[in-house]
């Protein structure tokens, strides 16, 4: 008999610290439960940023992937975003081996590396945000441990937004001439721009939320924060919104990071995911939190529990830790209902290579909140 896994809430007795500056503290944290048979893998590829829609009678899986033997951070350097198809929200999914960015006619700025896929339909189009960046590290050379030394820095800080379009998930993609979201001359994003999260807003126009860093010591750079952008077509141009940053807690200098957001039309709200780095939004450690909005420029953190970032339990009662739990990405069926939750998971410990999860979300998930019936697994 299958089964059928949702995230199970299992209050966590963790102490609650409450953030004056965002009115709304979390009541606890849930323990993650899942099933091994919604893992999404790649033979010799670390596995990142799930992004699933429904397109021409299938469920198409979005992912970042880049060689198991350059190493995890070699995102910077090596990532490419790539397609994979299945028959369910849930999949199972099986590659293409097809890639769909860098394209053969990238252009300089998204040269070398494609990442943080999400992809939303509008019209007969497809539209994918991501980031790209360009720099000396060759990522057709044969694979071997990528370093971090000042060429993978360089990638790094050369991390821009664009927004490429298609009549199919197979292509052919169209990637614009230069950056869609670019870093700002000077400010609080003049260092590099990344993970989009792109969602349509009121009158049909489009918002963009964005995490970028200032100019600062380098390498690094400053200050981590995230911000709004709004347009009138989901390809762009956009303009940025100025003074405005979700999830920021006014005093942390990398509060959040890896931002999803649409509307909720039951609820008339809207809603937001995003990985609490440290504990500095929802005070229960790094975790996964949800935000709401009434206009999706001022955001408040929602009484939802977290989804915590450490640890999943599987279908067999074992515990697993995880030194990433990131890039939540809500999927949504075909008539817009919130039916599953991609997370990209690396496994604690040295030499362990990341995958992406889909876990199915119970119907009421946002409506009616969390309730006993869901501290169990269901079939």
């Amino acid at each position: 008999m299958a089964v059928t896994t949702y995230i199970a809430m299992r209050l966590v007795e963790t102490p609650v610290k409450p953030s004056a500056t965002l009115g709304v503290s979390q009541p606890a944290s849930l323990s993650l439960h899942a099933s091994r048979a919604r893992i999404f893998s790649e033979p010799g590829f670390h596995v990142w940023c799930g992004s699933v829609i429904a397109w021409d009678g299938a469920w198409w899986l979005f992912y970042s992937r880049w060689p198991e033997a350059a190493g995890y951070d070699a995102w910077v350097t090596h990532s490419e975003i790539a397609l994979a198809r299945g028959p369910s929200p849930l999949g199972p999914f099986a590659s293409s081996n097809h890639v769909l960015l860098p394209g053969p006619c990238r252009h300089a700025w998204e040269r070398d590396v494609a990442h943080n896929p999400t992809v939303v339909a509008a019209g007969n189009r497809l539209y994918l945000a991501y980031m790209a960046n360009h720099g000396p590290v060759h990522r057709h050379s044969p694979p071997a441990l990528i370093p971090i030394n000042a060429d993978w820095w360089e990638h790094r800080n050369n991390q821009r937004i664009g927004v490429a379009s298609a009549p199919h998930p197979m292509g052919p993609w169209e990637t614009p001439d230069r950056p869609t979201l670019d870093a700002s001359e000077a400010g609080w994003d003049s260092l590099l721009v990344n993970n989009p999260a792109l969602f349509q807003i009121a009158d049909g126009q489009w918002a963009m939320i964005y995490k970028g860093v200032a100019t600062g010591p380098r390498p690094f750079g400053g200050a981590v924060l995230h911000g709004l952008a709004e347009g009138a077509h989901p390809g762009g141009p956009y303009s940025k919104v100025a003074g405005s940053h979700p999830f920021s807690d006014g005093r942390s200098p990398f509060p959040a990071e890896d931002p999803f957001a649409w509307y909720d039309s039951t609820a008339g709200v809207y809603r937001a995911i995003v990985k609490d780095m440290e504990g500095a939004l929802a005070g229960v450690g790094r975790s996964l939190v949800f935000f709401e909005s009434k206009d999706a420029r001022e955001w408040n953190l929602s009484s939802l529990p977290a989804v915590p970032g450490s640890e999943i339990i599987w279908e067999d009662g074992k515990a697993e830790e995880f030194s990433r739990i990131e890039r939540p990405q809500v999927t949504f069926d075909t008539e817009g209902r919130a039916v599953a939750l991609q997370l990209a998971c690396l496994p604690a410990g040295s030499g362990r290579v990341s995958f992406s999860l889909s876990i199915p979300l119970p119907p009421d998930f946002f409506e009616n909140g969390w309730d006993s019936d869901t501290s169990r697994l269901r079939r």
